[in-house]
């Protein structure tokens, strides 16, 4: 069996780290629609298939 190694930052590593490396959000979210009414939902999918078709015209 191998064996497992655990190492613990510091505060102050934890930060460094945090500040080298920061979490951005992904550009990519998937919509959960359940929320909200269906008229609302069939209005922004409309939406965003009208963009995505306008730019497949260019």
């Amino acid at each position: 069996m191998s064996q497992m190694i655990v190492s613990y930052m510091s505060e102050e590593e934890r930060l460094a780290y945090i500040a080298k490396n920061p979490i951005h959000p992904s550009k990519k979210t998937a919509k959960d629609y359940r929320w909200r009414s269906e008229k609302g939902a069939a209005a922004t999918k409309a939406k965003a298939a009208a963009k995505k078709a306008s730019l497949l015209e260019k």
